[in-house]
């Protein structure tokens, strides 16, 4: 099944004419043979749209990790699950690292959300007010999925702070605040990225807050993961409220 042709195809029309030139497209495709990765390589001659297909060590780095037999905060997974964390890192580290001198802000997208409509032009106008009375954010969490194992999770607010615990399907970050995420996923890839995004503000910068969209713009809609010890047909989770047509 795909998601990720549809959902750049969806962003991208939803766009007005004087809006496209400011957008561009950043994407890994991080299979082993990425000419295999139809979807993806499909998208190369997409306006605005780059491709990159090679991450610098990443081989090695993954190696590394994958000889443990445990998280960085000790809970035991398999080698397979330790690979998948460190790539996740890795990969996320080498688009924040390509992304952060072509823009003042950076969407991070998972390959498998739906956009709501025109939902670039509603994060834009949000931000624009938003930025007006808050400097403190790291990021906008715009998924915001619908679970409750922490305290707060479904306490989500239009603009208002948000405690992250997880999901990354859909973040904004300013590019400004980027090279201590970059730092922070390079040097813990033994940790989920989305634990790291939670002990990076809470280790490094407490001075900044994560802030939520709600309605969310995105919705998750993947059944499939590239952990294959997580892929079982069926969403994993959802948003909390997602208007497709708002």
């Amino acid at each position: 099944e795909r998601y990720l042709a549809p959902m750049v195809n969806k962003l991208w029309a939803d766009l007005q004419p004087e809006d496209k030139p400011h957008v561009k497209f950043f994407i890994l495709n991080s299979d082993r043979e990425p000419e295999k990765h139809i979807e993806a390589e499909g998208l190369r001659e997409h306006p605005g749209v780059t491709v990159f297909t090679k991450v610098a060590n990443k081989e090695e780095i993954v190696r590394s990790v994958s000889a443990f037999s445990a998280l960085e905060d000790g809970r035991e997974v398999s080698s397979d699950w330790l690979s998948w964390v460190a790539s996740e890192n890795v990969d996320g580290a080498f688009l924040f690292e390509k992304a952060k001198a072509a823009a003042p802000y950076i969407l991070f997208l998972e390959d498998d959300v739906w956009p709501t409509t025109n939902a670039l032009r509603k994060l834009s106008n949000f931000v624009r007010d938003f930025e007006k009375a808050h400097n403190d954010w790291l990021f906008l969490d715009l998924y915001t999925p619908n679970l409750d194992w922490a305290p707060g999770m479904l306490n989500v607010e239009n603009g208002g702070k948000y405690p992250f615990q997880c999901c990354t399907q859909s973040m904004l970050f300013k590019s400004s605040e980027i090279d201590g995420v970059i730092h922070y996923w390079r040097s813990h890839s033994r940790e989920p990225v989305d634990d790291n995004l939670r002990n990076y503000i809470k280790e490094e910068r407490p001075d900044l807050s994560v802030y939520a969209l709600r309605p969310n713009l995105f919705q998750h809609v993947g059944a499939y993961s590239s952990n294959a010890e997580k892929s079982f047909g069926i969403v994993e989770h959802e948003s909390i409220e997602f208007i497709p047509l708002l």
